[in-house]
Formats: structure tokens, sequence, C-alpha cells
């Protein structure tokens, strides 16, 4: 009856709802991968690349230290003609967005303005604090698992998209999320890509913050839904209190994936794989996916 009640309000928000696809596989997981020096992946210009053809199709290839990576699965990499797909476009400014929030900027010669630079290490500062005032991440796979054998529901926060446009751009995140919470909501996804989506990491600390203060341990699973390349997207990530995170499997090699993972993981986060083939189930699986969710559109 409330749901009813509330109909303008909630749909305003376009819910998602997805169904996640949980998978239980042998507890062995890759713990170690080679990386660059300081723990944290290095993301610069390389475009001295073998193979040119193929990489002037996936322009955000270039700047993906994975030499040795498989990235024979993404869509249109054997097609000389093929044209990025919308996902892939967008993936190439977000690396390009990360690539300078990494980067210190020296203004003019006066120095380092720290107010347009984050650090790896100003973030792993920032998880201490945090942690330090709120409780630790949730387990997306026991959030999921416990809610057996009923189906575990992700609802999902953004104001626009790119198929759509706007969809509500002055729509209250808190009023919205903890309303999902209070339905029922076993994860609750938040877009932090602003540029087509208009969504914010304050968004989704906001978020975490009022359903823990309502909730407590109860609370929904906060999901960063965002195009994740980079381990300092995973630090960004749980220095703004997600849960989870997203990581797409149509833009991301198959080293890189295992990677991301595994340092999702560290950071006490199980990561959400995305997946929309079967080949890229497979590599989910391989690279020790233990939760999976299908998207089920054209990509």
């Amino acid at each position: 009856g409330k749901l009813k009640m509330q109909d303008e309000k909630f749909l305003a928000g376009f819910l998602f709802i997805s169904v996640i696809v949980v998978r239980y596989v042998q507890s062995f997981y890759r713990t170690s991968f080679a990386h660059s020096k300081g723990g944290s992946l290095s993301i610069t210009m390389n475009n001295a690349r073998a193979d040119q053809t193929k990489f002037n199709q996936f322009p955000f290839l270039h700047i993906l230290e994975y030499p040795d990576d498989d990235y024979s699965h993404l869509l249109g990499y054997n097609s000389p003609n093929h044209k990025p797909s919308r996902l892939q476009v967008i993936s190439q400014l977000k690396i390009e967005e990360v690539i300078r929030y990494k980067k210190p900027i020296d203004t003019q010669g006066c120095g380092i303005d720290r107010s347009f630079y984050v650090s790896s290490d100003d973030l792993r500062e920032e998880i201490v604090d945090f942690d330090e005032k709120y409780s630790p991440p949730l387990n997306l796979f026991d959030q999921l698992a416990q809610k057996a054998p009923q189906m575990a529901i992700a609802a999902e926060f953004k104001r626009a998209s790119p198929s759509k446009g706007d969809i509500n751009p002055t729509l209250k995140i808190l009023d919205q999320c903890l309303l999902y919470a209070e339905m029922g909501a076993t994860v609750i996804s938040v877009l932090t890509e602003f540029k087509h989506f208009k969504g914010t990491l304050d968004d989704m600390k906001s978020v975490r913050i009022a359903t823990e203060s309502k909730y407590r341990t109860s609370r929904p699973a906060i999901l960063r839904k965002d195009f994740v390349f980079d381990r300092y997207q995973i630090l960004e990530a749980r220095a703004y209190g997600a849960d989870t995170v997203l990581l797409i499997v149509a833009v991301l090699g198959v080293n890189q994936l295992q990677d991301l993972i595994s340092f999702s993981r560290q950071q006490g986060m199980e990561p959400l794989v995305e997946v929309h083939t079967d080949r890229e189930m497979e590599i989910a699986i391989s690279a020790g996916a233990r939760v999976v969710g299908v998207n089920n559109r054209d990509l």
C-alpha cells in the first residue's frame, strides 16, 4: 500500500530491478598479480603498441598498461570497419578522466594544487578515516546468499542516461534511496558517473551514511555503478562508502579483470562482475568472480 501511495515518486527515480546471478564456485582465488611499483595500477599514454589497426578501433586500449592482456572478446575487436559502441566511447572518456584525477597539476609553476589532485595514498587515508566512523563493507555474496531462496533486488538511482537523457535531474537521492531500503532492496546501485548519468561519488557516500544510520547492519549493500578500469577507482569507491563495485567484462581485458577482482577483495569488497555473452561469462568465472550480473541488453 505504501508503495502505491508513492508511485509517482518511486517511478521518477527510474527503479532498475535486476536479477543477480550468484555463482557458487570452488574457493579458488587469484591473489597475486604483476603490478606497477607502489601497488597502484599505472595508466599512462602508450602509443607505441603493436598492431596499430586494432587500437585505432579501440582508443582506450592505448592507455591501459596491460601489454600482454587479452581483449579478443571485445565487440568488434577483429573487425576493420568496427565503430566503437556507446559503451566503448564512454569508456574512453572515463579513462581519460581517471588519468586527469591521478595526475598532479602544477598551477603556473606555483606548485601542486591539492584541490585538483587526490593521490592513492590520500584515498587510503580517507578509507581509514571512514572506517573509524562507520562499519566495514558488507559482503555482496553473503548479502545475496542470505536472501535465498527469495530473489534479491537491486534498486538503482540515476538522474539521467545516455539513451534516455534526463530522467529526473532534481530528484532527491536520499528520499529515493531510503524508500528503496524501506521496500526491502538488498542492493542499492548508485551511478557515480556525471557526464552521462549526472551522478557523483558524494551521492553514493550520502546514501551509504543515511542507510547505515537508519538500518545499521541490516542496511542494503551500496554498489558503485561506474566504468571501472583502475585500482584508483576502487580506492575511490571504498573511501566514499561503497560495499561493492561494478566490473564490466565487455570493456576489460582478461588479466585486468582478474586484477581488479583481486584488488577489490583486498579492500574488503566483493565485486559484481557484469557479463552479456557466453564468452564473457566464461571469462568472469575463470577470473574467479563469485557474483555475476547478466546484462540482457544489446550493448
